[in-house]
């Protein structure tokens, strides 16, 4: 009879091992699966709030065209008409006139010429219209206002596998590689 005790507490005690295991196995299956479902949403949100940062942008740049559409940049006094309308209709600070901090940003995120781009803080995308987007002190996003190319940079970058993706063009990339991932 304490034999038969014997082995069932040894029974109890491997069933119980096997339990646990299973258990932690299961646990970090869910974590990492949860883990990867936040960092989709999180990218898909920053993808969102730059698309919209991008739609805005296009027609600030638009706005810009039409009022400059007949100057030629080489005469002076047309090339200081061109900086004017510029810098009363495009939103934001010149990337080349914000603190180091923010250059320094922007050239970690691939920016070679800081004069292109406009940094965009807070109240610049309430001006713009956008007022939803959350973004914290020193954080900001980049603008090249352009017609055929406006480029969205967010200066903190999205962490992804390892590598931090600035540009809504990188983003998109992403975005496009785990929807193909999932189809598989």
């Amino acid at each position: 009879m304490l034999e038969n005790k014997g082995k069932n507490l040894i029974k109890t005690i491997i069933t119980t091992i096997i339990t646990a295991i299973i258990l932690v196995v299961v646990v970090t299956i869910i974590a990492k699966l949860s883990i990867k479902v936040v960092t989709k949403t999180q990218l898909k949100d920053l993808k969102t709030d730059m698309l919209l940062i991008q739609q805005q942008a296009k027609k600030y740049s638009e706005e810009v065209s039409k009022r400059t559409v007949n100057l030629d940049e080489t005469k002076q006094e047309d090339s200081d008409k061109i900086t004017e309308v510029e810098s009363t209709q495009l939103l934001g600070t010149k990337v080349s006139e914000c603190s180091e901090e923010v250059q320094s940003k922007a050239k970690q995120a691939g920016i070679t010429n800081l004069e292109e781009y406009y940094c965009l803080n807070k109240e610049d995308l309430e001006k713009m219209g956008i007022s939803n987007i959350k973004i914290k002190e020193g954080e900001y996003f980049l603008v090249k206002y352009d017609l055929e190319d406006t480029e969205i940079i967010y200066t903190e970058g999205f962490e992804y596998q390892d590598k931090v993706y600035y540009k809504l063009t990188e983003l998109e990339e992403i975005n496009e590689a785990e929807d193909q991932e999932e189809n598989k």
